[in-house]
């Protein structure tokens, strides 16, 4: 596998990296399209669609928490437009913002997307209901008490997110509901790799 080989880093270091750049992509393309088209929608594709959803929300939760921590977590000061901007557009999210905020850019709208927009991709909570979608489909006869414990950690966060508003966020603290956030993520991402993936 190429990501595997050993002299990867020194390539990468000192050789060509665009090159293996370029190869790095074109395998990711290559499993994305396999996966995407060709697999068949069982157990093998949720748990890969689990895995993506969990990774998604905590990159999401990881990115905001980072950036919102330059500023402060002040949801209400004028920041720099531009700050906002280039943070949208590392998450491709920029077009829709500016589709769904007419007055410019500020930052409880920006949580309000990337937390809480259940039509925005990256945001959040589209990951978390995704996510929890696709653990649905994984209940069965044989594991039903650790199905419902798993099912409840993510009902339960997902229940959080989707009831909070940028003012709920203000009032408990963005850095505090991000934390918990990605430490739920975790204990999620923790709990099905104990019931679904541990050898005993």
């Amino acid at each position: 596998h190429a990501v595997r080989q050993e002299a990867l880093m020194e390539w990468l270091q000192k050789e060509d990296p665009v090159t293996i750049l370029d190869m790095l992509i074109k395998h990711g393309i290559l499993y994305f399209g396999t996966t995407d088209i060709t697999m068949a929608r069982g157990e093998g594709n949720a748990f890969i669609n689990i895995g993506k959803y969990l990774e998604r929300a905590i990159q999401s939760a990881d990115i905001l928490d980072v950036k919102f921590s330059d500023v402060n977590y002040a949801l209400d000061e004028t920041t720099d437009t531009t700050y906002w901007k280039y943070l949208l557009m590392s998450i491709s999210g920029y077009e829709l913002y500016l589709k769904t905020y007419r007055g410019g850019f500020e930052a409880r709208n920006v949580v309000g997307q990337v937390v809480l927009n259940d039509q925005f991709p990256r945001s959040v909570l589209y990951s978390i209901n995704r996510l929890h979608r696709y653990f649905e489909r994984l209940k069965n006869e044989r594991n039903v008490a650790d199905f419902n414990h798993i099912d409840f950690m993510i009902g339960k966060m997902k229940s959080k997110v989707r009831f909070s508003t940028p003012e709920s966020l203000i009032q408990e603290g963005l850095h505090h509901f991000l934390n918990d956030t990605k430490n739920s993520l975790f204990t999620i991402g923790n709990s099905l790799n104990q019931n679904y993936f541990a050898y005993t």
